[in-house]
């Protein structure tokens, strides 16, 4: 009986361990400890991970026929002999009847190394498939939350415009949604449970995002809604001779936070927060010990204290705009904020054989992924990698393969699921780190540069623990080494809107 539950447990080892280190269940199903990470190996390695499995199957399935074939020729063998040597000698009887032992061992061996080969073949099947198989077992959680809103677009379409009606069927909705919304939070995480709400909505995020891109482009493509830079500017620099740490995540992640303290600081030193139009980014220069020079860029996220400013390139407005961008878009017709982050790399002095490293939070994260696809800007620019904190990735599908991707994901922070696109980074060859660094409470939201921060620490962590993130360690401390002299430059810009057609008729009339 023993024997039979090790067989069992080490079948279940065989189906089960290979997906969980995916990481695929983990922002899924709440997974992730507090205070720890997990990383979600690229699409690409897993491609790689089961050839290689699948490889070694086969291997053993052809060993395991090879000893079979001996086996059989042993048997004729040992059964010739026995009926010879026991008329012969007792010796040699009893020789024949090691030989017939060794058989058996044979025959032993061959059935371990083809049932070795079955649970090969069943970790590979569990590996291969381990994404799929988890968001088909996440559909149920999207079940569940699909339920409130049958209910209410059922009574919006039974009472019409009765105000009365419409009041009610929307309060109850408010109230069982946002039960579950809670319930859900607090065993899996936020960003899991808004994942699911929107999934159950119904909603056509991605297909109403492409028909606003297309839309956009076309207007664009004739000169309308055009935008460009408005009094650029360097405000501020800083320099450190000579760095005591190498890069990481979490060094990354402090030089978001520190980017996002300078928004509001150089915001402060114009007037009134809720009236100040500008965006800011850091552009460091990296003199390296070797004399080398590599550039990295920190942009924050969206300006909350003039949320609804139409000029200011990282306010609410921009977000649509640069959600919406394509990898053709030209820079002169792209969003502000990636028109600032193109004129501050120029004017920091990056050349065009000099490695970029592009980071950025939230908004700021997703501005670094529409330039990392545009075409124009990574003709001018080596881009080497982005690093993303709490940033949607869905929508960028065009970065080159040669460009490292390394998204950190918390799961109580919903803003990485907002397009709709659940876990899919949208690159096969991304990186994701979920962490869990929140403060406990039944609704929890991350989304904060300083919780990316202790996410970057988390991260740190567990990118050594595989082939894949190692590669990511080494490229941030490739950018960033011990001992390089860093010169941090503050670029802000605010930015109007235009008409070609206007600005032309408008010039021609002076």
């Amino acid at each position: 009986m023993g024997a039979l539950t090790g067989s069992l447990r080490e079948w279940a080892d065989f189906a089960t361990e290979p997906a969980g280190e995916t990481g695929a269940f983990a922002s899924g199903f709440g997974l992730v400890p507090r205070d720890g990470a997990v990383l979600r190996s690229s699409s690409d390695r897993l491609r790689v991970d089961t050839a290689e499995v699948g490889r070694i199957s086969e291997v053993l399935t052809e060993a395991a026929g090879e000893t079979a074939a001996v086996e059989a020729r042993l048997l004729v063998l040992a059964s010739e002999v026995g009926t010879i040597w026991a008329v012969v000698s007792e010796r040699l009887r009893q020789a024949s009847e090691s030989m017939a032992q060794a058989r058996r061992e044979v025959q032993a061996f061959v059935v371990g190394v083809g049932e070795f080969a079955a649970k090969t073949r069943l970790a590979q099947l569990s590996y291969e498939h381990a994404e799929e198989l988890a968001e088909t077992l996440v559909k149920g959680f999207d079940a569940v939350h699909a339920v409130p809103y049958r209910v209410l677009y059922g009574s919006a379409f039974s009472v019409g415009i009765h105000p009365l009606g419409l009041l009610t069927g929307a309060a109850g909705f408010a109230v069982t949604e946002g039960t579950l919304l809670a319930v859900d939070s607090a065993s899996r995480g936020t960003a899991a449970a808004v994942r699911s709400s929107l999934a159950g909505s119904g909603l056509p995020l991605e297909t109403l995002r492409g028909d606003v891109s297309r839309v956009k482009a076309q207007r664009r493509s004739v000169g309308l809604g055009l935008v460009r830079l408005s009094g650029f500017r360097k405000v501020g620099e800083h320099s450190v001779p000579r760095t005591s740490a190498a890069g990481s995540a979490t060094v990354i992640a402090e030089g978001l936070r520190g980017a996002g303290a300078h928004d509001e600081q150089f915001d402060a030193a114009t007037g009134p927060q809720e009236r100040v139009s500008l965006a800011h980014v850091d552009v460091t220069e990296v003199t390296r010990p070797d004399g080398t020079r590599t550039f990295v860029v920190a942009i924050p996220g969206t300006d909350f204290d003039n949320l609804l400013s139409r000029t200011d390139p990282n306010s609410a407005f921009s977000i649509a705009d640069v959600a919406t961008t394509t990898p053709d878009t030209p820079l002169a017709q792209s969003p502000a904020l990636l028109q600032l982050v193109d004129r501050a790399l120029a004017e920091a002095g990056a050349g065009r054989e000099d490695p970029v490293l592009l980071s950025g939070f939230s908004q700021g994260g997703m501005a670094a992924m529409a330039l990392a696809s545009n075409r124009e800007f990574m003709g001018r620019y080596s881009v080497r990698g982005v690093v993303t904190t709490g940033t949607p990735s869905t929508m960028y599908r065009a970065v080159p393969r040669d460009v490292r991707l390394l998204h950190l994901r918390d799961v109580n922070d919903p803003i990485p699921v907002v397009t709709g696109g659940g876990p899919d980074p949208g690159n096969d060859h991304a990186v994701v780190v979920e962490t869990n660094v929140g403060v406990g409470g039944l609704v929890e939201f991350t989304h904060d540069a300083e919780d990316y921060v202790r996410a970057g620490r988390a991260a740190d962590r567990v990118l050594a623990t595989t082939s894949e993130g190692r590669e990511h360690a080494e490229l941030m401390r490739q950018m960033l080494p011990a001992g390089a002299a860093l010169r941090t430059m503050t670029f802000e810009s605010s930015a109007e809107n235009y008409d070609r057609a206007s600005s032309n008729t408008a010039e021609s009339e002076r």
